[in-house]
């Protein structure tokens, strides 16, 4: 609700709000540096293991990544990441290369590449 005169002001009282809500949302709270090891399955080449390092290493909060292995259809990866586990899942959540996959481990990060 808003009492502003015109739809101007009303309008840019709504996307002020809906920013500062989503920002608090979206941005990590913690900044330290975590070490994660997260699992790729669906990798059929090499060049899928290079598109994940590479998508891997432009996310903001990847500080860092390392190829640990490659196996058959997988590959698993340590990354740095700023603001730990959630920031990475948030951010990968919102791309479309990545997507949660079921594991034997349920604190293992498992992802699958998409076609």
């Amino acid at each position: 609700n808003s009492q502003a005169a015109d739809f101007r002001a009303i309008l840019d009282t709504g996307l002020t709000g809906a920013h500062a809500r989503l920002a608090a949302q979206a941005l990590p709270r913690d900044h330290s540096i975590a070490s994660l090891e997260l699992k790729v399955i669906g990798i059929a080449s090499l060049d899928d293991a290079n598109r994940v390092s590479a998508y891997l290493g432009k996310l903001s909060p990847v500080t860092h990544v390392e190829w640990l292995g490659v196996g058959v259809g997988e590959a698993s990866f340590r990354v740095k990441v700023r603001g730990g586990r959630d920031a990475l899942r948030l951010t990968v959540a919102l791309g479309h290369v990545l997507r949660p996959a079921a594991s034997d481990d349920p604190t293992a990060l498992t992802y699958e590449l998409s076609p």
